[in-house]
């Protein structure tokens, strides 16, 4: 009983996974430790140790062997796919893309449909007027898809081929593993004398002499080194083989992926203008996202493969072992060998990762600026063709209106057609678009300080831009006597309404009368002032800078209003007025005695007028205090 026990004890310890490993662990440390030891007391020593040194031996060198010969088929696969990394010139992405484009097009044309018939039965919104901009930017850019993904892609080749090939000529991907094999010190791990069996007619002896050369060739005690480079061998073979195939499968499958996605473009760019539940929220984005990730996955793993090469020849350059005896500075040659291949496979699977992860994030940095950037213009964009197209509607249907009011046949056409209405509504959304437009204009200057303006007026190199300021100047009457010139156009032309009342407040500023007094007859700048039917009374003669303007605006304003023109005589500087003593005088003769009497009138409740008055009118005239008491 007692020994069947015993039996399934040790059965069952048998099954235990960590006693096995620790059996197997100490059997594989006696032979590598303590084999020489043994082997010397049993006198199998040597022989034993040179036999399964060379078995590990000729096993690694055959695994090297077989991964060699993958990897020169995966060169050859790399080749191929560099050879093949033809994108808008790719006949089948050619014939794919028009077809998609057609499509879209015709899509276009119902959405035009749609918006015409919107218009027509007078059922649009503001949305429906904001899809016919789309539409028209977007027809435009999908045309134009495939030449826009090619110029995207081969910017990135661009970047690319210079990581990849450097110095070597375009497309040479056999030169390109070549040079990463010699990187990886592949041939290293392949003895090629240890693969050069006898034939199959060799004798029996010519075996047995095969097998001494291959022991004799062998150190003792080298069971350890042979074993780990068994390990190593097929570890890091098999490690490049995944690399390689890494490689190409990545740049295959980033061939296959632009080629679907330009194929694709002018549909996913359609897409984005229309919004339908339980589709992705924006076909066009996911589209840009993909396109802009994989076309610049091949640039970043580029970048890492020259930095293998680059680490590669560096490592080549160091000699760690010149100052060791021959057996140490051989170790440490491996030593070096086997840091430079771990080194450069872990460059290439970095860069994998790498590029992924940056293609992911370019990508998305990408979207986003051109999301930013293209919101700005195409809202600018928007707003001026919507804006041309309303100033165009308005300029048709001014016209219409006019010429309905010149001819009564017209006149009755329009009215039965309902033209006018349209045209009248046309007129008034130009009208209301560009106030609008104008006013988010001026808007940003408004908390600008009057100095600022000043200096900035002068350096805008827009017209818009400096009416923009010139209006906002109008507004706090801050306009300067040297702008007048330049500012009264502008806005004339950009803000009538700021230029209307303007010209109300300072009448003396309107075109009209200051190019009268550019030709120094004041007469002819009286006779303007009648013309435009000026109000004397916003004629502020303390605030006129120009003489002949100031002249002709004392003797337009006695002539008009002699009650008005006292009242603004009456407190400017007596110095102004004696400067023009015979023009008043003049003038004031020209009137009859009543108009007189209520100028002096006037004129006498003024300090400066009263003064005048006493000094230079003859003959002599009674003046009176504010009591009508006689003034002595």
């Amino acid at each position: 009983m007692k020994l069947i026990k015993l039996k399934e004890k040790i059965l069952k310890s048998f099954k235990n996974p960590k006693l096995i490993t620790g059996v197997i662990s100490g059997l594989i440390v006696n032979i590598f430790i303590f084999s020489s030891v043994s082997a010397d007391f049993l006198g199998i020593g040597s022989f034993t140790q040179k036999a399964v040194y060379t078995l590990f031996n000729w096993i690694a060198s055959a695994i090297a062997w077989l991964g060699s010969q993958i990897i020169i088929l995966e060169a050859k696969l790399l080749s191929w796919v560099l050879d093949a990394s033809v994108f808008t010139k790719m006949p089948v992405v050619q014939a794919g893309w028009r077809i998609c484009r057609d499509l879209a097009n015709m899509f276009f044309v119902f959405i035009l449909v749609y918006i015409a018939f919107c218009y027509i039965l007078r059922i649009q919104s503001q949305s429906t007027k904001k899809l016919i901009v789309k539409v028209i930017i977007i027809a435009v850019l999908i045309n134009f898809s495939l030449m826009i993904g090619g110029v995207i892609i081969d910017f990135s080749n661009v970047f690319f081929r210079f990581f990849v090939f450097g110095g070597l000529k375009p497309q040479d991907g056999e030169k390109v593993t070549t040079s990463l094999a010699n990187a990886l010190k592949l041939q290293t791990l392949v003895e090629s004398n240890i693969l050069e069996t006898p034939t199959a007619s060799s004798t029996p002896e010519d075996w047995q002499a095969w097998i001494q050369n291959q022991m004799a060739q062998q150190n003792e005690k080298t069971i350890l080194i042979g074993f780990g480079k068994l390990m190593f061998t097929i570890i890091f073979t098999f490690l490049m083989i995944i690399v390689f195939g890494a490689l190409i499968v990545i740049l295959f499958v980033r061939l296959f992926q632009l080629w679907i996605l330009l194929i694709f473009a002018p549909l996913a760019w359609t897409a984005s203008l229309i919004k339908i539940k339980g589709t992705p929220s924006d076909l066009a984005d996911n589209w840009w996202k993909n396109f802009l990730k994989w076309s610049f996955v091949a640039p970043i793993l580029g970048m890492f493969i020259y930095l293998a090469l680059e680490t590669s020849k560096h490592l080549n350059n160091l000699n760690v072992a010149s100052n060791l005896n021959t057996s140490a500075s051989n170790m440490m040659y491996s030593i070096q060998n086997i840091l430079q291949m771990v080194l450069v496979a872990g460059f290439l699977i970095a860069g994998f990762i790498a590029g992924q992860k940056m293609g992911e994030g370019i990508a998305g940095s990408a979207l986003n600026l051109a999301k930013s950037t293209g919101g700005k213009v195409g809202g600018a964009i928007k707003d001026r063709s919507a804006l041309l197209a309303a100033r165009a509607g308005g300029a048709i249907g001014g016209a219409i209106n006019k010429g309905a009011a010149e001819n009564e046949g017209l006149r009755a056409i329009v009215g039965l057609t309902g033209i006018g209405a349209a045209s009248r509504y046309a007129v008034g959304k130009a009208e209301e678009m560009e106030k609008k437009q104008w006013s988010e204009r001026t808007k940003k200057y408004e908390n600008v300080s009057v100095d600022q303006l000043n200096k900035m007026k002068d350096s805008a190199l827009m017209p818009k831009e400096r009416a923009a300021m010139y209006s906002v100047l109008a507004k706090k009457d801050k306009l300067e006597e040297k702008d007048i010139d330049k500012a009264i156009p502008l806005l004339s032309k950009y803000d009538k309404e700021t230029y209307k009342t303007t010209i109300e407040k300072h009448p003396d500023w309107h075109p009209d009368i200051r190019t009268a007094a550019k030709s120094g007859d004041v007469q002819n700048v009286v006779q303007v002032l009648r013309v435009k039917n000026i109000d004397s009374s916003k004629l502020n003669l303390e605030k006129i800078a120009d003489p002949i303007v100031l002249e002709a605006a004392i003797k337009f304003k006695i002539q008009t209003d002699p009650e008005e023109a006292a009242k603004s005589l009456r407190n400017i500087n007596l110095s102004t007025l004696n400067k023009y003593t015979a023009q008043i005088k003049e003038e004031f003769d020209k009137l009859d005695d009543l108009s007189q009497k209520e100028f002096l009138k006037r004129l006498r409740s003024g300090f400066s007028g009263r003064t005048w008055a006493v000094n230079n009118l003859k003959p002599k005239v009674t003046l009176f205090d504010s009591k009508d008491n006689p003034i002595k």
